[in-house]
């Protein structure tokens, strides 16, 4: 496995051009810090496009996606090395789990495995009247009995989205409206109580993008547009973007008494989208690096935007830890799914 060590890089910085000359509200939240070494790892796959990540522990990190060989589409990584789950698993997407010995992951082709601290083994094969598959996108929950699954099932005459929910023992679905959706991703607001969906329609139906709220088994639709919008989370809390690429526009918003409120707004900066991070003043995004056609990874630490990793790659999600932070990418010049890992100096 080839392995590249960086040190700390000078950083592209440009300010934060919303706010006051002051640091963001929350005074007694520490500035975030950027004194991190990085290392790369590559995953040792070929023709892989890796999808999804999630880990108990900067030592216990699982990975899944597509890969020539089906064996090789989830893999551990320890913090130093890969080991392939050797399971025949087709086209994983993603991944969720609530500690190193109950983690689930979910398929494109209707189905749910579950691992118990030893090994992997499929949980359920998945049907929904009227259709060939069921295509699960993202899995979110609170603990190991409350659990949603949310995606679509698909045919050759149509889709509609769809949820399943974990109480425990199994698998059910949720009764939901029709909508022709792909529930793509899925994301917990705690104080709220409240879980946040994007909605993503694929044949020029309406809007494509839609966000939903879904609480207590009930589907509201918050927002439809065809600017592009994600869902992020900090500390627990969700925050929603949009990004418009072509413009340079890009807004984040939080949701609060049923609706979204504009929390900053980015627009013309090196912020591209994304956000996950610790705090307020401590939080990761997508940014444009060191030119328009390029992106790196940002940060944001309550009094400037920097890219704080700038590098030629697609970003994928991350999983941020306390003093480690890691990135799921793919090397745009060799094609290579990557591990990048980010270690703050101990003080």
């Amino acid at each position: 496995m080839k392995k590249i060590f960086f040190t700390f890089i000078s950083l592209m910085m440009l300010s934060f051009n919303t706010c006051d000359e002051n640091p963001v509200n929350g005074d007694d939240v520490k500035p975030g810090r950027r004194d991190y070494t990085w290392t790369v790892d590559t995953i040792p796959v070929l023709n892989a496009s890796m999808r999804d990540i999630w880990g108990s522990s900067p030592t216990d990190i699982w990975i899944c996606g597509d890969a020539d060989n089906r064996r090789e589409t989830v893999w551990h990584y320890d913090g130093d090395n890969f080991n392939s789950s050797g399971e025949y698993i087709l086209a994983p997407t993603s991944l969720w789990g609530t500690s190193a010995d109950n983690i689930w992951l979910g398929t494109a082709y209707s189905q749910l495995w579950h691992f118990s601290g030893a090994k992997w083994t499929k949980h359920n094969d998945l049907t929904f009247p009227g259709y060939t598959d069921v295509v699960i996108s993202s899995i979110c929950g609170t603990s190991s009995n409350n659990i949603y699954a949310t995606g679509m099932a698909d045919s050759f005459d149509g889709y509609r989205g769809v949820i399943l929910h974990f109480d425990g023992s199994d698998w059910k679905y949720v009764n939901v409206p029709e909508i022709q959706v792909n529930f793509s991703f899925m994301e917990y607001d705690l104080p709220s109580k409240t879980y946040l969906l994007r909605g993503v329609n694929f044949d020029n139906v309406g809007e494509s993008e839609r966000l939903y709220t879904f609480k207590n088994n009930v589907l509201n639709e918050l927002y439809s547009g065809d600017t592009g919008i994600g869902i992020g989370t900090i500390n627990k809390e969700a925050y929603i973007y949009k990004t418009d690429l072509s413009t340079r526009k890009a807004t984040i918003y939080k949701y609060e008494n049923q609706s979204l409120v504009l929390w900053r707004n980015l627009d013309n900066t090196i912020y591209a989208g994304g956000i996950s991070g610790r705090s307020i003043k401590d939080f990761f995004f997508i940014s444009w690096g060191y030119a328009d056609s390029l992106k790196g990874i940002g940060h944001f630490n309550g009094y400037d935007l920097v890219t704080i990793y700038p590098a030629e790659v697609y970003v994928g999600p991350d999983i941020i830890f306390e003093t480690e932070v890691l990135f799921l990418m793919k090397d745009i010049y060799n094609g290579k799914d990557v591990i990048l890992k980010g270690l703050l100096a101990n003080r």
